[in-house]
């Protein structure tokens, strides 16, 4: 996983920019529209068709609105650092999507093109 772009202060265009050349596995967190006392983490799923996810990482136990939380959420999973979500949250995901990925009857497309093949096995 490449977190070397990970804090950034971008909007939801400019991160799908700056993750569109990046290796799967990816990881960009960025400042979220929900206020200042949520983050959008966003990573990279799938290279090839640049398939994205993204999760909203509540903070709790902030000394002001600038500092970051104590207390790290994502849904029900709570996390100490950035870091630690990092290597218990999107890691593993990222290593389970390239196994799928990487299998041999997985076939890569867009939605439009399996919703065509779908259609055509009628």
């Amino acid at each position: 996983v490449s977190t070397q772009s990970t804090g950034k202060n971008v909007t939801y265009a400019e991160c799908e920019k700056l993750l569109a050349d990046k290796e799967q596995g990816s990881v960009l967190i960025r400042p979220s529209r929900k206020g200042t006392d949520f983050l959008t983490l966003t990573w990279k799923v799938d290279q090839q068709n640049n398939i994205l996810s993204h999760e909203e990482i509540l903070e709790e136990d902030k000394d002001n609105q600038f500092s970051l939380g104590k207390k790290l959420r994502i849904s029900d999973e709570e996390f100490e650092d950035l870091d630690e979500v990092i290597a218990r949250y999107v890691e593993p995901m990222a290593k389970n999507a390239r196994d799928i990925i990487s299998f041999k009857y997985y076939k890569s497309s867009t939605t439009t093109e399996t919703m065509n093949m779908l259609l055509q096995s009628d």
